[in-house]
């Protein structure tokens, strides 16, 4: 049982805030000035990237082929749009489970490599509870939580929301993140590990807010993100993860998950 605990705490604690400001000082972080400096690219670069791929991406609904046959297809494709696709895997990093990798192609700096799938909270909003134990929350600079836990109370509360938003025929999210083959490749950032001695980071996070009505409505069930409260927000915020170096492939992705702004 104490061991079970120990080793809970150790990937918790990284999500932790008072943890994470006492240990600061002793963590490699990525320091940038302003929130506005916080962009590897500009946020138009990201968004004509997902409008180049998205429309390109099969869906599950005018096919009889299974999502895991569906889900290969859309990693082809990816690949021929990109230059690249990413999976999960078992990470290079001792202890540290799933990662992310690159599974074929490579990926210059400043390209969009994932995104961190999840509910989205406005800071008012309570995410106490599904928090608990959730090593996948992650804190925008703004104070927007993102929950990207595919398990439990998260999982039900990101697919009820998504049925909630969704206007038949067209679905309001993407709910395949959360099974093993997702029909989209890029919708599996929350599985990045954080970079550590010998495994630098090569992402960095970006948030982007991409405006609905630039969406067409059969695409938005490739977005991976929901908004908790159910007010008609005009916007969408995603987390993309930029790469910051050249990544090549058969090599992990890491992350940082300390970014100061001062």
């Amino acid at each position: 049982m104490l061991t079970s605990l120990v080793r809970k705490w150790k990937r918790y604690r990284y999500r932790f805030v008072p943890w994470i400001a006492f240990n600061l000082k002793n963590r490699s972080k990525r320091v940038v000035k302003t929130s506005k400096e916080d962009k590897i690219v500009e946020d138009e670069v990201l968004l004509s990237t997902l409008l180049h791929l998205l429309p390109r991406l099969i869906s599950t609904v005018n096919t009889t082929l299974s999502q895991a046959i569906v889900s290969q297809k859309n990693m082809k494709i990816t690949e021929s749009v990109l230059g690249f696709c990413i999976m999960r895997s078992p990470s290079n990093v001792p202890g540290a489970g799933q990662g992310v990798v690159m599974k074929s192609g490579r990926a210059d700096s400043g390209k969009l490599i994932a995104l961190y799938p999840g509910t989205l909270y406005q800071p008012y909003e309570p995410i106490l509870l599904p928090s608990i134990g959730n090593a996948f929350v992650f804190r925008c600079v703004d104070g927007i939580h993102v929950d990207g836990n595919d398990r439990r109370i998260s999982r039900m509360i990101y697919k009820s929301c998504v049925s909630r938003d969704t206007m038949w025929p067209y679905q309001a999210g993407d709910l395949t993140w959360l099974t093993e083959h997702p029909l989209v490749p890029l919708n599996i950032g929350q599985y990045v590990n954080n970079q550590s001695p010998g495994f630098p980071a090569n992402v960095a996070y970006q948030e982007l807010d991409v405006p609905l009505a630039c969406i067409r409505p059969e695409l938005r069930c490739f977005l991976p993100n929901i908004w908790y409260s159910n007010s008609q927000y005009e916007h969408l915020r995603l987390i993309a993860l930029v790469s910051t170096t050249n990544i090549e492939q058969g090599e992990e992705i890491f992350s940082n998950y300390y970014t100061v702004v001062h």
